[in-house]
């Protein structure tokens, strides 16, 4: 194997480069007349060891049982040497381009190592995963323009590729007919802060927020706009019993100094 993957160290060390040293010495010795030279690439052993940490960029051994050649040439002997220059000259570069792609692959992989993964912040959404029964009401003069009245959807939440994102869709009935919505949750590192970007597919409505998080209590702030066109301002607090139920109380204003219910509901997560 020529890359040793299982390696969580891939750094261009002093070793590293020693070892390359050594790859274009052993490949000089191919201008010697009638010597054989050989670029080898066995099997490097995986695990921490003193070759995993170069991520088996070159290890040469001419007395290995398990050699893979990727080229054996012997200078020729003829009249002007021109064939046994352009042999050597050949493997010369096959061995420089060998060292090029070394280095190439073990800087790959030393980026895939160093990708950014899910912060504690992030994993923090993952108390919402599951599926969840609402039982709800839209309260009368609410600010997204919806006939007041109960509410019963289903909610499933799951993360996105990566586990940065977490998408909720809901699907149910309401006063005002179907219920399709999807709300994607995310955090900004940089930022310090939760967002929540809401769309409402059967009547186009959209509202995008800012969240605080203190313990299993999450607070949304957002701001959207009614199926009329309408702006409005939204405030909703969710207290969250994990693994269990969670309760909602949204408040809605037009100018962000009157504010009134808007909306409550309670849910409970499914078994299944």
């Amino acid at each position: 194997m020529l890359f040793d993957y299982e390696s969580r160290d891939c750094g261009l060390t002093p070793l590293t480069l020693l070892t390359l040293f050594r790859l274009f010495l052993f490949c000089e010795k191919g201008k010697k007349e009638r010597e054989k030279t050989i670029c080898e690439w066995p099997s490097v052993p995986s695990g921490p060891s003193a070759f995993s940490q170069l991520c088996g960029v070159v290890f040469l051994d001419r007395t290995s049982e398990q050699k893979y050649k990727t080229q054996n040439f012997s200078s020729s002997s003829s009249s002007n040497g021109t064939e046994g220059n352009l042999t050597r000259e050949g493997s010369m570069k096959r061995c420089l381009i060998a060292v090029c792609v070394s280095l190439a692959v073990c800087s790959m992989v030393v980026q895939a190592q160093q990708a950014p993964r899910p912060g504690p912040e992030h994993k923090r959404l993952g108390v919402f995963l599951g599926s969840w029964s609402i039982d709800g009401e839209y309260k009368p003069g609410n600010g997204y323009g919806a006939t007041a009245g109960k509410v019963n959807t289903v909610e499933r939440y799951q993360w996105l590729p990566g586990e940065f994102f977490l998408q909720m869709n809901r699907d149910g009935k309401a006063s005002v007919g179907d219920i399709k919505h999807m709300i994607i949750f995310g955090y900004d590192s940089a930022a310090k802060k939760y967002s929540g970007a809401f769309f409402d597919f059967m009547t186009g409505g959209t509202d995008s927020a800012t969240l605080n998080n203190n313990g299993n209590t999450w607070i949304w702030s957002g701001n959207g706009h009614a199926p009329d066109g309408k702006a409005y301002q939204e405030r909703c607090t969710v207290m969250v019993i994990p693994n269990a139920s969670y309760t909602v109380k949204c408040e809605t204003s037009a100018d962000g100094k009157s504010w009134s219910p808007s909306y409550e509901a309670k849910a409970t997560k499914s078994k299944s």
